[in-house]
């Protein structure tokens, strides 16, 4: 919600009241994670606006007036519209997401989960991976400490001699230690040698790695060079153009080319520059080269260019079908008036009902909602007519 996002004034009675923070403001200078980001309603979704654009959020409330830093990198995971992703729609279909609040994130991924083989062994792998060596870490503790509980008991053991206390204890120490070092080389042997087969990269721990991470950020503040400004300016003016582009034929298209779903504006190029300077930020280096330019350029083409471009493949209608999708738009507009709602389940009963291909129905609903006369709302299970 939107207050336990960014935050809230709570009284205390007897006139008294307080500031409670949110998460982005408790996550001031770190990452704010956030899950099922498509769940959020409307509403809580424009009050984060100002934490993600100007990391800031501004209260006015209970003659409490201030604002609270939210210098926060947002990390955010959402569902498709229906549950699974659907390669046949395009994924702005599949995303019920406002373009003011899309185009405030740096890089927008697709994540798929593919039906293969060789993808679903390695998860497999990996998951089994992780439950073989926490077994093994908990098996180690228990035999440390019943090691270590047997040499306790041993020593004050009254009715042993001294000599034989000291022998017996020393060799079950040293046999168990023994056995417990060999078998934790052993696996450790085996993990390394299992780490180097699939893949030569260093593993660096984490501490090291988060102090490294820490240090980075405040040390380093790295600069743009010329050719990196070049390279993301002419990138910049060429992406708008084709953006233009598209927007312009889905409009003298009346509907049958998908707009794209994030308009580039200034904000993207803002985001092409924060990437660009955290890859030289990585290294240590006081200047990015064209190279981070072009990673940043490669990073945005995968990721926020592929959610733009990305649009239904139109297959031309046949003169009967035209004729069809017409009748579906006229059933429309007499079963749903202007100004009111009505469930998407039950509007897509109704026409199948009268013989229309559920295929046609989403076609004629597709072109209204694109000429902007019908509008999905409510997690898109609700169809409401606007003009």
């Amino acid at each position: 919600s939107a207050a336990g996002l960014t935050a809230s004034v709570v009284s205390g009675g007897g006139g008294d009241f307080w500031l409670e923070a949110g998460s982005m403001v408790l996550a001031d200078g770190g990452v704010v994670c956030i899950d099922e980001f498509d769940k959020m309603r409307d509403q809580d979704q424009v009050a984060i606006h100002e934490a993600m654009e100007q990391q800031t959020i501004s209260i006015a409330k209970a003659n409490l007036t201030t604002m609270l830093n939210s210098r926060t990198s947002v990390l955010a995971a959402a569902n498709p519209n229906m549950g699974s992703y659907d390669p046949l729609k395009s994924n702005e279909e599949q995303m019920d997401f406002a373009g003011s609040i899309l185009s405030r994130f740096d890089l927008i991924f697709k994540v798929l989960d593919p039906k293969d083989p060789t993808i679903d062994k390695r998860i497999a792998d990996h998951v089994m991976k992780l439950h073989k060596k926490a077994g093994a870490a908990n098996h180690t503790v228990s035999r440390l400490s019943g090691a270590t509980a047997a040499k306790a008991r041993t020593s004050k053991n009254p009715f042993s001699t001294q000599g034989n206390s000291s022998l017996l204890g020393g060799a079950s120490s040293t046999g168990l230690g023994a056995a417990s070092t060999s078998t934790l080389g052993t696996q450790n042997n085996n993990s390394t040698q299992n780490n180097d087969d699939s893949d030569n990269l260093p593993v660096f721990p984490l501490p090291f790695l988060t102090k490294y991470i820490a240090y980075a950020r405040s040390v380093c503040r790295p600069c743009i060079s010329q050719d990196a400004m070049t390279a993301l300016l002419d990138f910049f003016v060429q992406v708008r153009r084709d953006s233009h582009a598209q927007t312009v034929a889905a409009m003298s298209s009346g509907g049958s080319t998908a707009a794209p779903i994030i308009q580039i504006t200034a904000r993207q190029l803002e985001s092409l520059v924060r990437i660009t300077e955290s890859l030289a930020k990585m290294r240590l280096e006081p200047l990015a080269s064209a190279r981070d330019a072009e990673e940043a350029i490669r990073l945005f083409k995968v990721a926020t260019v592929d959610a733009i471009n990305s649009g239904i493949t139109e297959v031309p209608l046949s003169e009967a079908q035209s004729e069809v999708a017409q009748r579906i738009e006229d059933a429309v507009r007499r079963r749903v008036a202007v100004g009111s709602s009505v469930l998407y389940s039950r509007l897509g009963a109704e026409l199948s009902r009268l013989g229309f291909e559920a295929k046609l129905i989403d076609r004629a609903l597709y072109v209204m909602i694109k000429r902007e006369e019908l509008e999905y709302r409510q997690q898109r299970t609700m169809v409401y007519r606007a003009r």
